[in-house]
């Protein structure tokens, strides 16, 4: 059994490269979709966010580089971590070769043994809960979850522009984000992905904004109950909205009824 080995192919040679396949089987086409809009995808997104987050083998807090700072080239041996499996890109790749990108960083993911401790193959770790709760909402910890509220009235923690409520920023923004100052956008939520793209930002400021105004409404209905109540009664609410559109409306898209 090779054990913590990269996987080979069955004659015992390297796997094809990963990017050739891709760029083989799922080549770049823009399809126009005059029923589903952007949401479908999102929603797809933010479900999947929900449910995995493989964590990667780092040095310390510090990511792990395959390539060279420009990305022209892989690593030496000699300087280049056990864990990395950087991907070669030729040059007859049309959207790398635009910025001279020979090389994709990649670092196998963290693993641990099994549940009974024994010396086994690899199994992988899931940094955030796998249920359908809305981790990236509420965090997948009490720690993160207690960091973005507000203690008061069971509302999660926001920040205010023209009146609307947004999501909180991040502190420290070039340690969590790639900004090059303090004054461009990085937000904080439940996942640590939610600045991956603007679109998901959105809907992640979408579920803020619903956990808050479902949270006002008991309040009213309920004024004798404390934050606690307010704030757990509203996320179940919450949650169970995001589970029925799921369920209901969501995957009927892609399965059918």
């Amino acid at each position: 059994m090779r054990l913590h080995s990269f996987p080979i192919s069955v004659s015992g040679a390297p796997l094809p490269n990963a990017r050739l396949l891709s760029r083989t089987f799922f080549p770049d086409r823009d399809l126009e979709n005059q029923e589903w809009t952007l949401i479908a995808m999102l929603w797809g997104q933010m479900a999947s966010h929900d449910l995995a987050l493989v964590p990667m083998v780092q040095i310390g807090t510090e990511g792990i580089q395959c390539c060279s700072d420009d990305g022209e080239s892989i690593l030496p041996a000699r300087l280049m971590h056990p864990a990395c499996m950087p991907i070669f890109i030729s040059s007859e790749d049309r959207f790398y070769s635009a910025f001279s990108q020979h090389c994709m960083n990649f670092v196998r993911s963290m693993t641990t043994v099994g549940q009974d401790c024994k010396l086994s193959s690899a199994e992988q770790l899931n940094e955030v809960t796998s249920y359908l709760d809305l981790s990236p909402v509420y965090g997948s910890s009490k720690s993160t979850g207690d960091a973005l509220r507000t203690l008061c009235g069971g509302r999660l923690k926001a920040s205010r522009y023209k009146g609307q409520q947004h999501l909180p920023s991040v502190q420290n923004k070039t340690s969590r984000c790639d900004v090059r100052n303090s004054s461009e956008a990085c937000y904080s939520a439940g996942d640590i992905r939610v600045n991956q793209n603007p679109q998901l930002t959105v809907l992640h400021t979408i579920l803020l904004r619903e956990h808050n105004r479902v949270a006002r409404v008991l309040c009213t209905l309920n004024p004798h109950w404390d934050d606690e109540r307010v704030y757990q009664e509203a996320r179940r609410i919450v949650i169970a909205e995001f589970q029925h559109i799921t369920y209901y409306e969501w995957l009927s898209i892609f399965l059918g009824n």
